[in-house]
């Protein structure tokens, strides 16, 4: 296949993917100065609300968490999202709100990036891969919360930065990879939920692990694509 026809192939992903960036941006302008007070606004409002303290000053490891009352400090994940937003809002004079949005909606386009490289790195056919960022930037959820006030994006995109190093590594096997990936999941896994841990150390061992194909009809499933349904569950 040539180059231009494969660039025709992937024509329906890349038009998915700017049907969702077109839809995230009008989304992003709609919202940016609305209260967080939308879905789950607890939620979102105590995350604010810890990058605030963090932006006075405040401890960031042993950050201010209102919730259960005195001493306020029960940290429920590495800060590292609260952390960006309070030096963005530091820095640029934003409010907490907008600098989240910021940083939220920046770390969604990188996990969506970093799909497109995951699905290109195993399949090498590019219109899957642009197929498959296509769906993640066109998925309602995905669009709602990309803006919000939230880690779930940041701890998205340390996850899928995870899988990447692994497949870069299966793919060519430079010992590198997997110090990346070491680093990468410390960093993922106090971010997100205690199951993003199980993920990680699965898929380290999947990845380290022999090649296992599983033939089936016109493709093969292996350890990589585990890896990457490991993470996300």
């Amino acid at each position: 296949m040539t180059q231009r026809d494969s660039a025709v192939a992937a024509g329906p992903g890349f038009v998915l993917i700017g049907f969702g960036l077109s839809a995230l941006g009008y989304l992003l302008f709609i919202s940016w100065n609305v209260p967080i007070l939308d879905q789950f606004a607890f939620r979102q409002t105590q995350t604010a609300i810890s990058a605030y303290w963090l932006l006075k000053g405040g401890p960031v490891l042993d950050y201010q968490t209102p919730v259960l009352g005195y001493p306020w400090s029960i940290p429920f994940e590495f800060p590292v999202f609260q952390w960006l937003v309070a030096r963005m809002s530091g820095l640029f004079g934003l409010s907490i709100d907008h600098s989240g949005r910021a940083i939220s909606t920046a770390f969604f386009l990188g996990s969506a990036a970093l799909l497109f490289r995951i699905v290109l790195v195993i399949s090498t056919e590019r219109r899957l891969a642009a197929l498959c960022m296509g769906c993640l930037l066109v998925s309602p959820l995905a669009l709602f919360w990309s803006r919000a006030v939230m880690i779930e994006s940041t701890a998205l995109f340390f996850s899928m930065a995870f899988v990447w190093a692994l497949v870069e590594y299966r793919r060519t096997e430079k010992w590198d990879h997997p110090f990346i990936d070491v680093v990468l999941a410390i960093v993922a896994c106090p971010i997100g939920e205690a199951c993003a841990g199980y993920g990680c150390l699965e898929a380290i061992g999947l990845g380290l692990g022999p090649h296992r194909h599983v033939p089936t009809v016109g493709m093969s499933v292996d350890s990589e694509t585990i890896e990457i349904n490991s993470v996300i569950l």
